[in-house]
């Protein structure tokens, strides 16, 4: 019997605790201090794999040949239909990962981009601030001479209301030698 187990979900004795995924480990029937890994240095190839499992499954019973009532050849045929449908999960799993790689890169261009935006729009504000102090620089200027230009017309308004009030004067007492010599 094959089965997979989810070593995120399921506690396993140390002796089989694993480094990497992912990992075949063989339980023989009865037998459960005879329990094996799968070699790390061996590459998980089927051929590999059936080696692995006859080589540690027990020996078919004596005088029934190698082959003889289909025994062997189930056992073989049953672990290449589980080989087959492992590939075939592996295989799913790459594309995911190879699909989460693409997602990944495009996240990370889109972050460079971002970061690039984020630059362009600090130098942008970096831009704007140095504006702002130049605006300052002139509001301030022109302020000053706003209120010179008040102050000249301040007195140019005292200016002309003291000569508004002696040209009175004078036109009154004009007017008056003007009578006063007539008569």
């Amino acid at each position: 019997m094959v089965a997979r187990v989810d070593v995120s979900q399921n506690d396993l004795p140390w002796e089989f605790m694993t480094d990497h995924v992912p990992n075949v480990l063989f339980f023989p029937r009865g037998r459960k201090d005879q329990s094996v890994p799968f070699p790390p240095e061996a590459p998980l190839t089927l051929p590999n794999l059936l080696r692995f499992a006859l080589g540690h499954s027990s020996p078919p019973p004596p005088g029934s040949g190698p082959f003889q009532g289909g025994f062997q050849q189930g056992r073989v045929s049953h672990l290449e239909r589980e080989v087959e449908t492992l590939r075939a999960e592996l295989q799913s799993l790459h594309r995911a990962q190879a699909h989460l790689q693409g997602q990944l890169q495009e996240a990370k261009r889109e972050g460079r981009g971002l970061q690039q935006e984020v630059q362009a729009l600090w130098e942008h504000q970096g831009h704007l601030q140095c504006q702002r102090e130049h605006l300052r620089g002139l509001y301030e200027q022109k302020t000053r001479e706003l209120e010179a230009v008040a102050e000249k017309l301040q007195e140019l308004a005292a200016v002309s209301e003291r000569l508004l009030a002696e040209y009175a004067f004078l036109k009154e007492d004009l007017y008056a030698n003007f009578i006063e010599i007539s008569l």
